[in-house]
This record gives C-alpha cells, structure tokens and sequence, in this order.
C-alpha cells in the first residue's frame, strides 16, 4: 500500500486542481485581510483584529477542500484506478490510500491557512482581543482536524459513487447543502438578540448537529469542549471510511 500512497501523494503535489485550491485559499486570506484593513482604517480610524483574519479561513474552508478531492475523479476517468487494481493491488489498499491522500488535502489547507494568517496577522498587526494564543491554537487544531474529516467524507462520497462526472455535481452540492444547514444552526441556537426558541427534539437535533457534525465547526468559533470536536471528527471519518470501503469493495468499475 505504501508504493500506491507514494504515488497518490506525488501525483497530488502536482494536480492544477489542489494548487489552484492552495492558491485560492492564499488569495482569499490576503485579499479579506487587506480589505478588511482598508475599510476598518478609512470608515473607522481603527485596527482590524487578529480574530478579524484568523477566521477568515473558517468561511471558505469547507469549498476548498471538497474541491481538492474532486481531483480523484480523474483517477476514475483516466482509468488510473483500473490500472492500479490489474496490477495486483488490493481494493482495499486503494481505498485506504486515497482516504491518507485526502487527509492530507485537508491538512495541506489548513496548514496554508494557518501560515497565512499568521504571516498576515504579523504584518497588517492585528491583535488579538478576545482569544488568548493557546486558545487560537486550539481553534486551529479543531479546523484542521475538521477539514480532515470533510475530505475524508467527500473522498468515500466520490470512491462509492465510482468517479462518475456527477461526483463533482454531487461534492460541491454536499458542501453547499452543509453550509447553509450550519448557517440555520448556528442562527437559531446563537441568535443575535432575544432568547432561543428550539425545544424538545429539534433543539436536541440542532444541538447534536451543532457540537458533533464537524461541518458545523467551520461556522462558529469554538465553544464546546475539545473532546466533543475530536469525538465528531473521528466519528465522521470513522463511518465515511468504513461504509465507502463496504461499497467500494462491491462496486463494478466502468
């Protein structure tokens, strides 16, 4: 399995795809940053935060990293995933190894992210007010850890579906989907003024959804404890692995 992780990690570094996202996810930070700095300088006479650029990432974070995984449908159609398993490699190393290789997507966005805006937060000066540096730095390992589990998600979603075109109708929909879901749940358990109006089940539901889905982690700082985000990290990736190996291990390759 390792001589298939070797090429599936060399053949990711070069992927116009995954650079493109790496790129996008620098761009993004620079140019919210910059512009946050001109309008807080201009409109108010003030400093941007550093909380202002540390989370900048957190908005997008969930659309680069499903993109990134996109790139394994190529793997599909240009019979690379056939090729690999005339060769004599199990299905299960391939999958394994696709699941390392999307994990390390995730981490590589993360990572980029968190080098951004540190390097921002240095030069444009922005301090931070309400977060103390441990508890940035547990922020970080809680979205890193998320944007592993999504690329993990969205790479079994791909794996099952058996590289078809419409894996990139189907991945970036899930985003979308899961986005606007933790748009309501943090709206309606966080609401900006008056009291929460959830009871009974549906609070239950949006409370679950809110402390262990860890696409929900990307729309609110964090406020659960540490233990709750790793449960809900290990879980998704833990159940993505398992039944996308189940259905990959059954499913007829085109």
């Amino acid at each position: 399995m390792l001589r298939i992780l070797y090429s599936d990690l060399r053949r990711t570094l070069v992927n116009r795809l995954f650079i493109g996202c790496l790129s996008t996810n620098i761009a993004y930070q620079v140019g919210t940053a910059v512009l946050l700095k001109m309008i807080m300088w201009f409109a108010f006479k003030d400093n941007i935060t550093g909380e202002d650029i540390s989370f900048v990432y957190s908005s997008i974070g969930i659309f680069l990293v499903t993109v990134s995984t996109l790139i394994i449908v190529s793997d599909f159609s240009e019979g690379t995933m056939r090729n690999k398993l005339i060769s004599g490699a199990k299905r299960s190393d391939v999958f394994i190894s696709t699941i390392f290789t999307s994990s390390f997507m995730g981490m590589a966005q993360a990572a980029t992210a968190f080098v951004t805006e540190s390097i921002l937060r240095f030069f444009l000066g922005g301090e931070l007010i309400s977060y103390t540096i441990p508890e940035l730095a547990d922020f970080w390992i809680i979205l890193t850890l998320a944007s592993v589990s999504v690329a993990v998600f969205s790479t079994s979603m791909i794996m099952m579906i058996g590289g078809k075109k419409i894996a990139y109708f189907v991945g970036l929909l899930i985003a979308f989907a899961f986005k606007i879901i933790s748009m309501e749940v943090t709206d309606k358990l966080y609401p900006d003024s008056g009291n929460v109006t959830l009871t009974g089940f549906k609070l239950a539901i949006y409370t679950f959804y809110d402390r262990f889905v860890p696409y929900a982690y990307f729309s609110i700082r964090p406020h659960w404890d540490t233990g709750s985000y790793i449960l809900g990290c290990v879980g998704l990736m833990a159940i993505s692995t398992i039944i996308g190996l189940l259905v990959f291990n059954k499913k007829e390759l085109q």
